[in-house]
């Protein structure tokens, strides 16, 4: 007898109640969970633009000296703002502050913490022979950070620097030998160029310079001792011009005199030196001779270390337009 196999009707499967309720709960919640991520992706891109607007940039390593980052932007416009001068002096004048700071130990020199109160204190009372009381010079103080507009701990940088570059100056000055290189410098001044010129060429003919001198020149101070300038010592410019780099006994090509802020020249002249001799220092030309050696040496110092200077038009435009926001938001903050 065949066997039959009773069909068993598929049941439809009915959802559980509590999956339905989730379901629908989920649901209704969707809207406030896209909301949320919208305003989370939001707020992230307003913090990636505001990081690459206003702290990135003050993250700029701007100088590297010997591989290690050591000026970043942040405090370099800070002194860009106190100095009130441009992006190229300050880079320049910052690489300074850091070589000397390196050369300290090379030289044994040191800023102390005294070193900096006792140039404080004779800055508050005005005199170092004049003393204040605690009270009075710390409302100096105050005041002085107040108007700055930095730290105690910044400020106190600053008068390290230049307590560093005072003492390495009087170290360099120290070193100079009692008699130095000096030209025997001539000139004969004209009102032209082309007036000069003819000088020059007369001069290179091998016309007396001391007859054409008293013939052409039209400086009344040297004509009459034909021509003669001074001793100059090595290092020291006349009218921007470097005696020592003109051959002796040889007139030199056609020079300007230009002075101050003048773009044209005043007058121009045909130099002469006459001879090479080593003398003492003038005391006119003292200062000029030691500021310039202690460029030159500061410059030789640098050569011993890898400096390099993230600057560029892009940076410096940039610079600008923070130093003209932190200007304007100290005038309306004081009134002005």
């Amino acid at each position: 007898m065949p066997r039959f196999i009773k069909k068993t009707e598929k049941k439809e499967s009915v959802p559980s109640p509590v999956r339905s309720r989730k379901s629908k709960k989920i649901v209704r919640q969707l809207p406030y969970i896209i909301s949320a991520v919208v305003i989370v992706a939001a707020l992230v891109l307003v913090g990636i633009a505001y990081y690459q607007q206003y702290y990135a940039p003050y993250q700029t390593v701007v100088i590297t000296i010997d591989g290690v980052p050591t000026i970043r932007m942040r405090y370099f416009v800070d002194r860009a703002r106190l100095a009130g001068s441009g992006g190229l002096s300050t880079i320049q004048n910052l690489t300074n502050e850091e070589i000397l700071k390196l050369s300290e130990k090379k030289y044994g020199i040191a800023v102390t913490s005294k070193d900096i109160d006792d140039y404080l204190r004779i800055q508050a009372s005005g005199s170092e022979n004049e003393t204040i009381s605690d009270v009075e010079y710390n409302e100096w103080y105050r005041q002085l950070l107040n108007e700055k507009r930095v730290t105690s701990g910044f400020y106190r940088g600053l008068i390290a620097a230049v307590l560093r570059d005072i003492q390495f100056r009087k170290y360099v000055t120290s070193t100079i030998p009692d008699a130095v290189d000096h030209a025997h410098v001539y000139a004969i001044f004209t009102a032209t160029y082309d007036d000069a010129l003819k000088v020059k060429e007369r001069a290179d003919a091998g016309e007396d310079f001391g007859k054409l001198a008293r013939e052409l020149s039209i400086d009344e101070a040297t004509r009459e001792q034909g021509g003669e300038l001074d001793w100059i010592p090595k290092g020291v410019y006349i009218y921007n011009n470097d005696p020592f780099m003109w051959e002796v006994g040889k007139p030199a090509e056609v020079l300007a005199v230009v002075e101050g802020a003048a773009t044209e020249p005043m007058a121009y002249y045909v130099l002469l030196v006459k001879e090479i001799a080593q003398r003492p220092v003038a005391d006119r030309y003292i200062s000029e001779f030691q500021n310039r050696t202690y460029e030159k040496w500061l410059v030789d110092e640098t050569k011993t270390h890898e400096v390099k200077w993230k600057y560029n038009s892009k940076i410096d435009a940039w610079l600008n337009w923070q130093l003209t926001k932190l200007n304007s938001a100290a005038n309306r903050t004081s009134g002005g």
